[in-house]
Formats: C-alpha cells, structure tokens, sequence
C-alpha cells in the first residue's frame, strides 16, 4: 500500500492459507510471514521469487512475528505453544527465548538498538510486557483495563508503545515503561489487530471493516 495516495498492489506470492504476521527486511528484500493454516513461517522477495519456508515446525499458531535485522534473528509468538521463540533469518538455530507464565502471546516488536523485546498476551491476564531480547529481566508494563491487545508498535523517536484492542476498542500509548498511559482513538465496533507506526502517521487495521486507516 502506498500510505500517501492509498493504492495498494497484490504481492505475487501465489495462494496463501492463512497469513497473520508479515514484516520486511530493507536490507536484504525478504518479505518474511507467518501462516497459522500451515503451521510455518515463509519467506520470499518482494516479486515472489525466492519463496521458501524457513520454520516448518514450532511455529503452530505463530500470530506475532519481528525481525532483529541487526543480528540476523527472525523472532515470533506462538499461541499454541505459548512461547517466544527466535531462529536465524534462515531458519536454522531455533530456540524457545520465553516459554513460561505466557497464556495466548500475540503481537511482538523489537527494540534490537537498546537489546529489548515487547509483546502483548491476551490470555486470562490480558497483559504487555517487555524483557531483554535473550528473556532474562522480564517486566509487565500494563496489566489493567486490557481484553484482547492484539496489536503493538513502538515510536522509537517519541519513546513510545502504541497498542490496540479488539475488544475493548480503543488504541492507547504508553511511555516505555508503562507509564503515561493515554488514550489515542476508541471507535466502538472496531475489532482492532494491527497497528504500525512511522514519523509522522499511525496506522491500524480493523477486522470488522476490513480497512487500514491512519
């Protein structure tokens, strides 16, 4: 999609089952993806060529995925086994990072400068939390007034987490330690899931009118 006109394209990656998660390495041109119909993570260049799957298995319901681009990891939530894990961009090297006291993990971001991982869990405790990108020194940041935190983005130059909630309808921000939580949009029916942000605009999806909005 070109955010400032709106036009969009279909990427030429055949016919896909059911893909949740995507991101983008700029640097080497994979567009990398989840599939929770097949059980796997793919990858392939923008005009389709070089299309292969990379996790075949320990990814059941991977609904989260980010790129640690510096370090060459590829790192995901999996629902279904209810862990945090990370592989090289290749696949190869996997390993659980989190794997305990985690109840439905979705969305992940990355903070690869200052060595941090921030997920949301829309488990029986909704929750956002965050620990180094290794696992060690974990901390929930925000554990009220949470339902379904399906989706979340950091603002790197504004210091800022931004999630959205398909269930309690609302896109709200926090400081990056949870603090100086704000309310950003609440629109009631909105069943949120995405969200991304760049310099200048925030953009979200919505389920329920199929639409992405900034």
């Amino acid at each position: 999609v070109n955010p400032t006109t709106g036009s969009n394209e279909t990427l030429p990656f055949g016919p896909l089952s059911n893909p949740v998660a995507v991101d983008y390495d700029a640097t080497s041109g994979y567009v990398y993806w989840t599939d929770v119909a097949e059980h796997r993570i793919q990858r392939a260049y923008l005009n389709g060529t070089g299309m292969e799957a990379i996790v075949t298995s320990n990814a059941i319901t991977a609904d989260g995925l980010a790129l640690d681009i510096p370090g060459g990891n590829v790192y995901w939530t999996d629902t279904d086994r209810n862990a945090i894990s990370v592989a090289r961009m290749d696949g190869k090297h996997f390993r659980n990072v989190l794997s305990t006291q985690l109840d439905q993990p979705r969305a992940i971001v990355l903070d690869p400068e200052n060595g941090y991982m921030y997920w949301t869990d829309w488990g029986a405790q909704a929750k956002i939390e965050r620990a180094a990108m290794d696992g060690t020194g974990r901390a929930t940041l925000v554990n009220a007034e949470l339902l379904w935190p399906n989706g979340l983005t950091l603002d790197k130059s504004a210091q800022r987490l931004y999630w959205c909630d398909g269930r309690t309808y609302k896109i709200e921000s926090s400081d990056l330690n949870g603090y100086d939580r704000r309310l950003f949009f609440y629109q009631h029916p909105l069943h949120f899931f995405g969200i991304a942000v760049d310099d200048t605009h925030l953009y979200w999806t919505a389920w329920n009118v199929r639409s992405i909005i900034r």
